[in-house]
């Protein structure tokens, strides 16, 4: 008895606990006379509290034969242990009648709180509201969570056992695997966005975190996938981004997008060796069509202006407007400087014809700037300066007409 994992009493048919084992004394967590005085409080299965003639010793003192049930010690020390405990009676040779019972208990505390851990995992992976996909060691799929469903439309029935990375838009999927694959094996972890199906084929943008979870020798056997549909942040995003660098008007893009673009380009023309033209546009007679017309049509007549002018250069040429009824046309990789003065001639003759504002017609011209990299300025700022200064040439020229500073 002594040596047994397992902890037993021995107890008399009055309910006197007559002999123990140091085992049963560790785990309820008293000495011989805690034991014998029943100074440990018991829950039963629900968690209610045991009247003390319901206890097993005594249960098992009356004759009853307890099969592993399951209670909730308290012990003196405050500490909760989850312990079965099973009796048999004990007989004298050739007598019916029990003299005494044997009642045994084990510590089930290990396994009752991992399934506790189970019962509070698979409540998590069924309510959260995140998709949630395990694939197995092969990264096939094995189950999926409500939300999947929810965000994706597909039912588990229609995903499980799928290839890894099916869900994934086809021009990506190729190069995407291979990232993931190896640093799922070298870090165990992935984040990051992808581009997600539904089940009606739409993509969306979706945040992923991949976790690799390992055996004891370090193998994985498990891979979890946690996504979120990003789409309305996306658009937000898109939205903010949109009103820090366009220009809510027109549409084309502000100085801040222009300062942005023309360094870029600008770098990449130092690199090349190439020539970039930066025309500075200033509409003539734009005030009195807001006196005559109303500011309303003042900002149609600029709206028209960007449509033109959009649609006379090129899809790589970029278009801003400063304010007001300034604008900017930036046109990379030029062949041959004359380019730019073909355009500030194109602008200025699209811009000369009449414009339609409701039910009246009216006209107006521009004046154009031309400044260029690297003949005129080396940098932005001044290659800005040079082009405005050559605006101001032209409007002295009479307008409606261009001037290459």
């Amino acid at each position: 008895v002594e040596t047994m994992a397992e902890g037993v009493m021995l107890i008399r048919r009055d309910g006197e606990i007559t002999g123990w084992n140091d085992a049963i004394l560790a785990m309820l967590g008293v000495d011989a006379k805690g034991l014998q005085e029943r100074r440990v409080t018991l829950l039963d299965a629900a968690g209610s509290r045991v009247a003390v003639e319901n206890y097993p010793s005594h249960r098992a003192s009356r004759g009853e034969i307890l099969n592993h049930e399951l209670f909730q010690v308290v012990r003196p020390d405050g500490r909760h242990k989850y312990v079965t405990f099973s009796s048999r009676p004990l007989l004298h040779d050739g007598q019916a009648e029990a003299y005494g019972a044997v009642l045994s208990c084990s510590d089930v505390t290990p396994l009752k709180q991992a399934e506790q851990s189970l019962q509070i995992a698979d409540s998590v992976f069924q309510g959260a509201g995140e998709a949630i996909v395990v694939y197995g060691a092969d990264q096939c799929v094995i189950s999926v969570n409500p939300a999947f469903t929810a965000i994706t439309g597909f039912t588990p029935a229609e995903v499980v056992g799928k290839p890894p990375y099916w869900m994934i838009e086809d021009k990506q999927r190729k190069q995407l695997e291979a990232e993931l694959i190896s640093q799922l094996r070298r870090t165990g972890e992935w984040s990051g966005d992808l581009p997600h199906l539904r089940k009606d084929g739409e993509v969306f943008p979706a945040a992923m975190k991949i976790t690799a979870l390992r055996d004891t020798e370090g193998n994985p056997y498990r891979f979890v996938a946690m996504f979120n549909d990003v789409s309305d942040r996306r658009k937000r995003e898109q939205t903010v981004w949109r009103q820090a660098n366009f220009d809510t008007l027109t549409g084309l893009a502000n100085r801040k997008l222009l300062e942005d673009r023309l360094a870029q380009i600008l770098a990449q023309a130092r690199r090349r060796h190439a020539h970039v033209a930066l025309l500075f546009v200033d509409l003539d007679k734009f005030k009195p069509v807001n006196d005559n017309f109303g500011h309303a049509a003042g900002d149609e007549l600029l709206r028209q202006v960007a449509r033109r002018m959009e649609n006379s250069l090129r899809e790589e040429d970029t278009i801003a407007r400063l304010g007001g009824d300034e604008f900017v046309v930036v046109l990379p990789s030029l062949h041959q400087p004359l380019m730019a003065e073909k355009t500030a001639e194109k602008l200025v003759t699209v811009l000369s014809e009449p414009f339609k504002l409701g039910e009246h017609y009216v006209e107006i011209s521009c004046s154009v700037g031309i400044a260029l990299f690297p003949e005129d300025a080396l940098d932005a700022e001044d290659l800005l300066a040079r082009a405005d200064a050559a605006m101001y040439q032209a409007k002295e020229a009479g307008r409606a007409t261009w001037r290459h500073g």
